[in-house]
């Protein structure tokens, strides 16, 4: 439905915004799904972790959830997109992690 919207409303200024933890807490599709779904539609990419319950907003590597594939993924995908932190716990570790996997 969000790529169909964004396709519909065909404006360069209107972009999609990808919360991993919610993808995983919430959808039936995985990460690597959604990013290959929205492509360059996604404009931001909130990352975070969990462990596929609730939307805890851990640390990077807090969680079940691949960081590093996943931003891998995002970079092959979606290179225009803005990665923001979107954390409770371990920010020092967790801006390291995503400093290296830029």
């Amino acid at each position: 439905m969000i790529k169909d919207i964004i396709d519909g409303v065909n404006n360069k200024q209107l972009k999609a915004c990808l919360d991993i933890g919610h993808v995983n807490a919430c959808a039936k599709e995985d990460v690597l799904h959604w990013i290959e779904l929205l492509g360059n539609r996604i404009g931001h990419v909130h990352l975070h972790n969990n462990f596929g319950v609730k939307d805890e907003h851990n640390g990077i590597n807090n969680g079940n959830l691949d960081i590093k594939a996943i931003t891998s993924y995002l970079k092959i995908n979606c290179l225009s997109a803005n990665w923001n932190l979107e954390i409770r716990t371990n920010l020092e570790e967790s801006i390291e992690l995503i400093e290296k996997y830029k």
